[in-house]
């Protein structure tokens, strides 16, 4: 599923896209879902969905190279085995939104 925005007043639709998209992912193994600028208003009424704290690590040295790899072939970007590694090596502490901006600006 790609998606740009999901504008939606109701936060049992939104809550309904977000299962769809885990679902999908589940599915569609290995998948990165690349979650940015949520925002939530007047859910006080449905704690349920801040039962669950979900920690998500840093992608480490190999995910920072598969990331790079992958953005690099979507920008018709190449480079060598060698030059990737030195990418994953420099970018400790990078998310993926990072690693994706980074590629943006080349």
């Amino acid at each position: 599923m790609t998606t740009s925005k999901f504008i939606l007043d109701n936060p049992y639709v939104l809550y309904g896209a977000f299962r769809e998209l885990f679902s999908q992912a589940e599915q569609e193994k290995p998948a990165l879902i690349f979650l940015d600028d949520i925002e939530v208003f007047g859910i006080s009424n449905l704690p349920q969905w801040f039962q669950r704290r979900i920690e998500i690590p840093l992608p480490d040295e190999d995910n920072r190279c598969e990331i790079f790899k992958t953005e690099l072939d979507h920008a018709k970007v190449s480079l060598t085995e060698e030059q990737l590694l030195e990418l994953g090596r420099k970018t400790s502490g990078f998310t993926g939104s990072d690693i994706v901006s980074v590629v943006r600006m080349l």
